[in-house]
This record gives C-alpha cells, sequence and structure tokens, in this order.
C-alpha cells in the first residue's frame, strides 16, 4: 500500500555495488508514498527485490515498454535500463489517468481519399495492466510529486496534474532527464538531453517545457479532478510502520487512501517504550530514583538515535549504598531529643 514502510538504509546489489539515494542520505522508515514523491533510489530496489525483478520487468512489459529484454530483469530496474521512447513513456504513463488501461499510442487515426473512402484506419489495441483502484492510488502519489517533491517545477496552477521525474547518468552528473505527467485531460512527456551523452547543466528543463506546454494545452478547459474510484477508502495509521497505530506508543499517524479490503489490520510492531535514566539516557534500573525516570518511545530497527537502549543504567547503582545507610545511621546515633533520647 502507500503506507507500507521500506527502511531506506545503506544496500548493496548482489554483486556488491552501493545503492545511493540521489541526495546521498538515508531516510530510515519511508513509505511507499514518500519514495515516489522523493525518488528515493534505495526503496525502489528494495521493492523490486522484494517483488523479484522477474516480475517488474513482466510489468514494465504490460504497460507497453517494448525496448526492454530478458537481460533487464535485475535489480536496478526501478533506476534504469535499457532505454525508452518518449512516446512509449507517455503511453505508460496514461494508464493512470485511463484507469488503469493501457492503449496503443497511434500516430494516425483514419486515412480518407478525396471522395471520403477509407484507405487506412488505425484503431488502437487495448488491454487492462492495474485496477482502476490502483491506478487511483499512484495517481494520489503522483500528484505529491507534483504539489511537494521533485516535480515542482512542473506545476501550472490551475489543474490537478501527476507526474515523475526522472534523471540518468552518474552519481556526479545526470546526462539525461525526463518529466513524464498527466492531468485528468492530457499526458505528456518531455525528455532533456545531448545527442553525445554530454553532461547536463541541470534537470529543470523538462519540467519547465512540460508546464509551458501544458498550461497552453489547458486554456479555457474546465477545471477537473482526477475521480476515485467507490473501492478505495481513507484510513489513518502509524507513519512509522504503516500498520494500525498503538495509542500512547505511536507517536505520529497519517490518514492515507487504501483499496478497500487492503486497510492494515496489524498493529505497529515498530515502536516501543521503555523506562529510561535521563542521568544515563539507558535502561532505568532499580536504583534510579523516580525524579529520574522518564518514559520515551523508540523504533526498532531505526537508526542508533531511534534505537532503545539495551544496558541499564550506570550512574545509579547499588555500589556503595550500604556505607550511605550506615552513614547515615551513625550520624544519627548519639543526636539526642528534647527527652534525651537517642534518635535511631
Amino acid at each position: 500500500t502507500l503506507t507500507t514502510t521500506v527502511l531506506d538504509e545503506p544496500i548493496t546489489y548482489k554483486s556488491g555495488q552501493v545503492v545511493h539515494n540521489a541526495d546521498g542520505k538515508y531516510r530510515g522508515y519511508t513509505s511507499i508514498r514518500e519514495a515516489i514523491q522523493d525518488s528515493v533510489n534505495v526503496v525502489a530496489v528494495k521493492t523490486v527485490q522484494d517483488i523479484t525483478p522477474q516480475t517488474g520487468y513482466e510489468m514494465a512489459k504490460k504497460f507497453g515498454i517494448s525496448t526492454l529484454t530478458k537481460a533487464d530483469a535485475v535489480e536496478s530496474l526501478p533506476l534504469g535500463v535499457g532505454g525508452v521512447s518518449n512516446l512509449e513513456l507517455a503511453a505508460a504513463f496514461e494508464v493512470m489517468p485511463n484507469k488503469g488501461v493501457y492503449k496503443e499510442p497511434v500516430l494516425y487515426t483514419k486515412i480518407l481519399d478525396q471522395d471520403g473512402n477509407v484507405l487506412l484506419e488505425k484503431k488502437p489495441k487495448k488491454h487492462t495492466v492495474i485496477k482502476d483502484s490502483t491506478a487511483f492510488l499512484l495517481t494520489s502519489a503522483m500528484e505529491d510529486v507534483v504539489k511537494k517533491g521533485s516535480g515542482k517545477l512542473a506545476d501550472f496552477g490551475t489543474m490537478p496534474i501527476a507526474g515523475k521525474t526522472g534523471t540518468a547518468g552518474t552519481t556526479e552528473a545526470a546526462r539525461d532527464a525526463w518529466f513524464a505527467g498527466y492531468t485528468p485531460y492530457y499526458t505528456c512527456a518531455v525528455w532533456c538531453g545531448y545527442d553525445d551523452y554530454s553532461e547536463l547543466e541541470s534537470n529543470r528543463s523538462p519540467k519547465i517545457l512540460w508546464r509551458n506546454i501544458m498550461e497552453k494545452l489547458h486554456e479555457g478547459l474546465a477545471y477537473k479532478e482526477f475521480e476515485q474510484p467507490e473501492d478505495v477508502v481513507e484510513s489513518s495509521v502509524c507513519k512509522t510502520s504503516g500498520k494500525l497505530a498503538i495509542k500512547g506508543v505511536c507517536p505520529e499517524t497519517v490518514t492515507d487512501y487504501f483499496a478497500e479490503e487492503t486497510e492494515p489490520s496489524e498493529k505497529c510492531d515498530l515502536h516501543q517504550t521503555a523506562v529510561i535514566c535521563k542521568d544515563s539516557g539507558l535502561l532505568a534500573g532499580d536504583y534510579c530514583p523516580e525524579s529520574s525516570k522518564v518514559t520515551k518511545t523508540f523504533v526498532k530497527g531505526g537508526s542508533d538515535e531511534d534505537k532503545m537502549p539495551t544496558e541499564v543504567c550506570n550512574v545509579h547503582t547499588g555500589e556503595g549504598l550500604l556505607d550511605q545507610i550506615l552513614n547515615a545511621v551513625t550520624s544519627a546515633v548519639g543526636q539526642t531529643n528534647t527527652d534525651n533520647t537517642q534518635n535511631v
């Protein structure tokens, strides 16, 4: 689901090559929605490892990408293999606003002679790729790409827009840049690059071109929203685990869309609470005073900052406690009250 979380962390391919995110950072537990929004490479690769590269390859073929070969069914598939034409990329993205149905791209529909007789006719082939609910969920995630992610420059402000940025090259330099996106009316894909694969000065150009072209196309068109299918529902979940939040334990919840009957039914299994001694930052022990104890929430398998400590407080210990008691008793013995009796 869009709220399913994947641990964004340093990983390698089977070859031993390290998978890098474009910004060089790792985010910890990251939802599929956030990964799409921010183009998180590690989450993309882990997802394909989970479903298997072969499944990812077969799905890409269903979306009409004809240039892929069986050799492209590898872990790096989501980050770019082989090549793809703008025409096929636009047709693939049209599946989402077309409610999950792929429609073969055509350059003409009919050619007539001077008498009106049909000389050539092209009826595009169609087939269902994904459920309409899945298409809507992907659209919702890619709307975030434009609203607050890597595709903000494509937003022309008068129509709902969903889309995805793409950059290829090396970690040091971009050499290909794309923006593929759509509105409830039109789908468009833009590529920018040099024929000799030279380094790009910026990856902004496709988004700016896309915006200028699509803004002109939409002049005078009535505002329209992407249509939400009846079998898509909303539910609130723990932001970290993507599962049902536990009251008093999970610090943050989010509300998102789900295909009906895919809403999480399991409770969060990533958050846990523990009593910590604030003087040592470790688990509170038997000798920690109540004034030093605090209850904190931790994330299983998270960053070092989020992990629950495993050691018990080493500031407050039982060592010397007996001496402290004896000293207190000794100081009390010999003190007399007004009745000349000893206080022990």
